[in-house]
């Protein structure tokens, strides 16, 4: 098991009144609001340096730990990953093993963890909500669409496996594993690459009707704006130090860049509005930052 404490600030949007929220042991982690609760949960199945699933009432900071039922545990924790919120639910890929080789059901609970449902009975590789739909990618590259109880199965298509799988506008976005190349499907199964995309070798992600991507080079890194419709492009102004760590509030993005290099880097958060208008830089905590 790592050693990795983490601390949570919390922070206005215009990037004021830092306050240390939480802190918990884990790594590789994701972050969600749901119901007035800060959930966090580890992204990868079966790995040692996951966080725990727990929940943080925004208002107390009571800390609750989430087992979804389950008794298996790995590396002491429930063999849970890919967690996503949607309509007041939380989705995540449950494995019985414990690791990806074995196959990952999805399953659906309520707000604060408990009434876990199974929905998709299947090999779940990467999944993605939106509206009333779900589209997921099975271990072999099948992708289906279904309802947000798993009713009502469709195959699409078949294509290479992917983490990066996003549906919105009755659309279905994905990159490969190798492969930079943004494609795009329809419901009827008609691929096609998005040129405006292509070249870009990073993750982007998702807001509405646009994407957000951006380059990141050892000498250079911008945003771009993509609206999937129109195709229309923003670009924002360069960055000599790698970006990560997006999150989009409102009308805003935020973004973490590392200033420095080495051992230690020094993490500070951006702020920049959607317009691409120039970018500010949030006052700096007095603890460390996570986004």
């Amino acid at each position: 098991m790592y050693d990795s404490k983490v601390i949570i600030n919390k922070i206005k949007i215009d990037g004021t009144n830092h306050e240390p929220f939480c802190e918990f042991d884990g790594m590789q982690f994701s972050a969600h609001i749901i119901n007035n609760c800060l959930l966090i949960a580890p992204e990868f199945l079966g790995d040692h340096s996951g966080a725990t699933p727990m929940l943080f009432d925004l208002q107390t900071k009571k800390k609750t730990d989430l087992d979804f039922g389950f008794e298996e545990k790995v590396y002491s924790s429930v063999p849970v990953a890919q967690f996503k919120v949607h309509d007041n639910k939380i989705y995540f890929a449950y494995s019985k093993g414990g690791y990806d080789e074995y196959p990952n059901e999805l399953y659906c609970c309520d707000a604060d963890g408990k009434n876990a449902k199974l929905i998709v009975k299947d090999d779940v590789f990467s999944y993605d909500i939106s509206g009333d739909k779900t589209v997921y990618m099975t271990n072999s590259g099948d992708v289906y669409l279904c309802d947000l109880d798993g009713k009502n199965a469709k195959k699409l298509f078949k294509d290479e496996r992917t983490h990066n799988i996003y549906y919105v506008n009755n659309k279905i976005y994905y990159r490969h594993l190798y492969n930079s190349t943004l494609y795009q499907y329809d419901e009827q199964g008609n691929k096609s690459a998005v040129p405006e995309a292509a070249g870009d070798d990073t993750p982007f992600i998702l807001d509405g009707e646009t994407a957000y991507l951006f380059t990141n080079s050892s000498d250079n890194s911008k945003f771009k704006f993509l609206n999937l419709i129109t195709g229309e492009q923003i670009f924002f102004p360069a960055f000599d130090a790698p970006i990560y760590h997006f999150s989009t509030v409102n009308n805003w993005i935020f973004f973490t860049v590392i200033e420095d290099s080495g051992l230690d880097n020094t993490y500070s958060i951006y702020r920049i509005k959607k317009g691409g208008e120039k970018s500010t830089k949030c006052p700096k905590p007095t603890h460390s930052t996570a986004l």
